[in-house]
Protein backbone atom coordinates (compact mmCIF):
# COMPACT_ATOMS: atom_id res chain seq x y z
CA UNK A 1 0.00 0.00 0.00
CA UNK A 2 1.40 3.62 -0.96
CA UNK A 3 1.05 5.73 2.44
CA UNK A 4 -0.27 9.13 1.55
CA UNK A 5 -2.37 11.27 4.07
CA UNK A 6 -5.31 10.32 1.90
CA UNK A 7 -4.57 6.89 3.14
CA UNK A 8 -4.28 7.76 6.69
CA UNK A 9 -7.10 10.50 6.99
CA UNK A 10 -9.93 9.02 4.58
CA UNK A 11 -13.69 10.50 5.13
CA UNK A 12 -15.21 7.35 6.55
CA UNK A 13 -12.40 7.60 9.44
CA UNK A 14 -13.55 11.21 9.74
CA UNK A 15 -17.02 10.35 10.43
CA UNK A 16 -16.33 6.66 12.62
CA UNK A 17 -14.15 9.22 14.79
CA UNK A 18 -17.05 11.79 15.19
CA UNK A 19 -19.56 8.93 16.05
CA UNK A 20 -17.73 7.28 18.52
CA UNK A 21 -17.19 10.60 20.60
CA UNK A 22 -20.82 11.57 19.96
CA UNK A 23 -21.96 7.54 21.19
CA UNK A 24 -19.97 7.94 24.40
CA UNK A 25 -21.99 11.20 25.00
CA UNK A 26 -24.91 10.32 24.24
CA UNK A 27 -24.48 6.60 26.52
CA UNK A 28 -23.07 8.33 29.01
CA UNK A 29 -25.82 10.97 29.03
CA UNK A 30 -28.65 8.19 28.83
CA UNK A 31 -26.81 6.46 32.25
CA UNK A 32 -26.53 9.27 34.13
CA UNK A 33 -29.49 11.85 33.36
CA UNK A 34 -32.30 11.53 36.31
CA UNK A 35 -35.13 10.43 34.40
CA UNK A 36 -33.74 7.38 33.40
CA UNK A 37 -31.38 6.70 36.27
CA UNK A 38 -34.10 5.33 38.25
CA UNK A 39 -34.75 2.74 35.68
CA UNK A 40 -32.05 0.40 36.13
CA UNK A 41 -33.00 -1.89 33.30
CA UNK A 42 -32.80 0.69 30.85
CA UNK A 43 -29.16 1.91 32.44
CA UNK A 44 -28.14 -1.52 31.81
CA UNK A 45 -29.56 -1.47 28.35
CA UNK A 46 -28.03 1.73 27.69
CA UNK A 47 -24.72 1.00 28.80
CA UNK A 48 -24.55 -2.09 26.74
CA UNK A 49 -25.67 -0.72 23.49
CA UNK A 50 -22.93 1.67 24.00
CA UNK A 51 -20.26 -0.49 24.76
CA UNK A 52 -21.24 -2.45 21.72
CA UNK A 53 -21.52 0.53 19.62
CA UNK A 54 -18.29 2.22 20.45
CA UNK A 55 -16.57 -1.62 20.37
CA UNK A 56 -17.71 -2.46 16.35
CA UNK A 57 -17.33 1.68 15.92
CA UNK A 58 -13.47 1.61 16.67
CA UNK A 59 -12.85 -1.09 15.01
CA UNK A 60 -14.01 0.57 11.89
CA UNK A 61 -11.81 3.16 12.48
CA UNK A 62 -8.74 0.49 12.04
CA UNK A 63 -10.44 -0.98 9.47
CA UNK A 64 -11.14 2.41 7.32
CA UNK A 65 -10.33 2.23 3.23
CA UNK A 66 -11.51 4.72 1.08
CA UNK A 67 -14.33 2.68 -0.08
CA UNK A 68 -17.27 1.11 2.16
CA UNK A 69 -17.42 -1.98 -0.28
CA UNK A 70 -13.99 -2.65 1.41
CA UNK A 71 -15.29 -3.30 4.66
CA UNK A 72 -15.36 -6.98 6.17
CA UNK A 73 -18.79 -6.20 7.88
CA UNK A 74 -18.52 -9.31 9.92
CA UNK A 75 -15.44 -8.08 11.39
CA UNK A 76 -17.10 -5.01 12.16
CA UNK A 77 -20.51 -6.75 13.99
CA UNK A 78 -17.41 -9.26 16.20
CA UNK A 79 -16.48 -6.43 17.46
CA UNK A 80 -19.21 -4.97 18.75
CA UNK A 81 -20.47 -8.59 20.65
CA UNK A 82 -17.06 -8.82 21.88
CA UNK A 83 -17.24 -5.22 23.67
CA UNK A 84 -20.33 -5.97 25.22
CA UNK A 85 -19.30 -9.66 25.82
CA UNK A 86 -17.20 -8.09 28.77
CA UNK A 87 -20.36 -7.83 31.32
CA UNK A 88 -21.35 -11.51 31.10
CA UNK A 89 -18.74 -11.95 34.14
CA UNK A 90 -21.70 -9.47 36.23
CA UNK A 91 -23.74 -13.02 35.65
CA UNK A 92 -21.01 -15.64 36.34
CA UNK A 93 -19.95 -13.36 39.67
CA UNK A 94 -23.55 -13.78 40.86
CA UNK A 95 -24.06 -17.03 39.89
CA UNK A 96 -27.29 -15.93 38.45
CA UNK A 97 -29.05 -14.82 34.92
CA UNK A 98 -30.77 -12.11 36.79
CA UNK A 99 -30.17 -8.78 35.80
CA UNK A 100 -30.88 -7.34 38.93
CA UNK A 101 -28.87 -9.68 41.00
CA UNK A 102 -25.80 -9.01 38.21
CA UNK A 103 -26.21 -5.26 38.48
CA UNK A 104 -26.01 -5.98 42.69
CA UNK A 105 -22.30 -7.55 42.51
CA UNK A 106 -20.12 -5.46 44.57
CA UNK A 107 -16.81 -6.96 43.54
CA UNK A 108 -15.44 -6.25 40.10
CA UNK A 109 -15.86 -9.45 38.23
CA UNK A 110 -12.99 -11.40 36.40
CA UNK A 111 -13.63 -10.03 32.70
CA UNK A 112 -12.99 -6.39 33.90
CA UNK A 113 -9.22 -7.25 35.45
CA UNK A 114 -7.58 -5.17 32.32
CA UNK A 115 -4.63 -8.05 32.92
CA UNK A 116 -6.34 -9.86 30.89
CA UNK A 117 -6.87 -8.12 27.25
CA UNK A 118 -2.74 -8.77 26.23
CA UNK A 119 -2.49 -12.14 27.97
CA UNK A 120 -5.97 -13.21 25.65
CA UNK A 121 -4.95 -11.29 22.46
CA UNK A 122 -1.19 -13.06 22.64
CA UNK A 123 -2.95 -16.49 23.18
CA UNK A 124 -5.54 -15.38 20.33
CA UNK A 125 -2.61 -14.31 18.31
CA UNK A 126 -0.65 -17.77 18.69
CA UNK A 127 -3.90 -20.29 18.09
CA UNK A 128 -4.56 -18.01 15.23
CA UNK A 129 -1.25 -18.49 14.11
CA UNK A 130 0.14 -21.78 15.22
CA UNK A 131 -3.16 -24.24 15.63
CA UNK A 132 -5.74 -22.82 13.10
CA UNK A 133 -5.73 -25.03 9.92
CA UNK A 134 -4.03 -22.65 6.99
CA UNK A 135 -7.16 -22.62 5.28
CA UNK A 136 -8.90 -20.69 7.75
CA UNK A 137 -6.08 -18.35 8.99
CA UNK A 138 -7.03 -15.64 6.79
CA UNK A 139 -11.25 -15.81 8.32
CA UNK A 140 -9.36 -15.25 11.83
CA UNK A 141 -6.27 -13.48 11.61
CA UNK A 142 -7.42 -9.88 12.53
CA UNK A 143 -9.57 -11.86 15.95
CA UNK A 144 -6.41 -10.90 18.23
CA UNK A 145 -6.32 -7.16 17.43
CA UNK A 146 -10.62 -7.34 17.24
CA UNK A 147 -10.87 -8.78 20.69
CA UNK A 148 -7.93 -5.52 21.62
CA UNK A 149 -10.00 -3.23 20.62
CA UNK A 150 -12.95 -4.15 21.46
CA UNK A 151 -12.54 -5.24 25.41
CA UNK A 152 -9.80 -1.75 25.67
CA UNK A 153 -12.56 0.32 24.89
CA UNK A 154 -15.24 -1.52 27.51
CA UNK A 155 -12.35 -1.34 30.06
CA UNK A 156 -11.19 2.26 29.65
CA UNK A 157 -15.44 3.67 29.54
CA UNK A 158 -15.68 1.62 32.92
CA UNK A 159 -12.44 3.34 34.05
CA UNK A 160 -14.21 6.51 34.77
CA UNK A 161 -16.04 4.52 38.17
CA UNK A 162 -13.44 2.98 39.25
CA UNK A 163 -10.11 3.13 37.00
CA UNK A 164 -8.28 0.31 35.24
CA UNK A 165 -8.06 -2.97 37.53
CA UNK A 166 -4.96 -4.21 36.65
CA UNK A 167 -4.55 -7.52 38.82
CA UNK A 168 -2.91 -8.54 41.22
CA UNK A 169 -0.71 -5.06 40.59
CA UNK A 170 -3.76 -2.73 41.52
CA UNK A 171 -5.41 -0.07 40.24
CA UNK A 172 -5.75 2.87 38.75
CA UNK A 173 -7.25 6.69 39.48
CA UNK A 174 -10.48 6.80 37.88
CA UNK A 175 -10.08 8.10 35.00
CA UNK A 176 -11.51 11.75 33.88
CA UNK A 177 -14.25 11.82 31.09
CA UNK A 178 -12.27 13.92 28.83
CA UNK A 179 -9.47 11.22 29.16
CA UNK A 180 -11.88 8.25 28.54
CA UNK A 181 -13.08 9.25 25.43
CA UNK A 182 -9.36 10.43 24.49
CA UNK A 183 -8.34 7.11 24.47
CA UNK A 184 -10.91 5.64 22.97
CA UNK A 185 -10.64 7.73 20.20
CA UNK A 186 -7.03 7.37 20.24
CA UNK A 187 -5.80 3.61 20.38
CA UNK A 188 -7.65 1.85 17.17
CA UNK A 189 -6.36 5.49 15.28
CA UNK A 190 -2.67 4.58 16.60
CA UNK A 191 -3.38 1.24 15.69
CA UNK A 192 -4.43 2.18 11.98
CA UNK A 193 -1.73 4.11 11.47
CA UNK A 194 0.63 1.55 12.86
CA UNK A 195 -0.85 -0.90 10.72
CA UNK A 196 -0.74 1.57 7.27
CA UNK A 197 2.81 2.59 7.98
CA UNK A 198 4.36 -0.63 8.62
CA UNK A 199 2.60 -2.04 5.77
CA UNK A 200 0.67 -4.77 7.71
CA UNK A 201 -2.61 -3.27 6.49
CA UNK A 202 -3.74 -4.29 2.87
CA UNK A 203 -6.55 -3.03 1.51
CA UNK A 204 -8.06 -5.74 -1.15
CA UNK A 205 -11.15 -6.52 -2.81
CA UNK A 206 -12.54 -8.70 -0.09
CA UNK A 207 -11.64 -6.33 2.51
CA UNK A 208 -8.77 -4.58 4.15
CA UNK A 209 -6.32 -7.43 6.29
CA UNK A 210 -5.23 -5.45 9.32
CA UNK A 211 -3.49 -8.43 10.87
CA UNK A 212 -0.08 -8.25 13.04
CA UNK A 213 2.79 -9.65 11.23
CA UNK A 214 3.76 -13.49 12.00
CA UNK A 215 6.81 -13.80 14.06
CA UNK A 216 8.60 -16.77 12.48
Amino acid sequence: MVVTFETILTPFLVIFELSIVSSCFIGDWAISTPIFADHWWFRALADATTHGVVGLLSWAVVLTGQHFSEYPVHEVIVGGMLATSVDIDHFIAAASLSLESALSVKNRPPFHNSTLIPIITGLLYCAVHYLCPVQFQRLFVNLPLIFFVAWSSHHIRDATRRGLWFAPFGSTPPLPTWLYRTLICTIPLILRLIMVLTGSSQDTTEGIRVGLPSIV
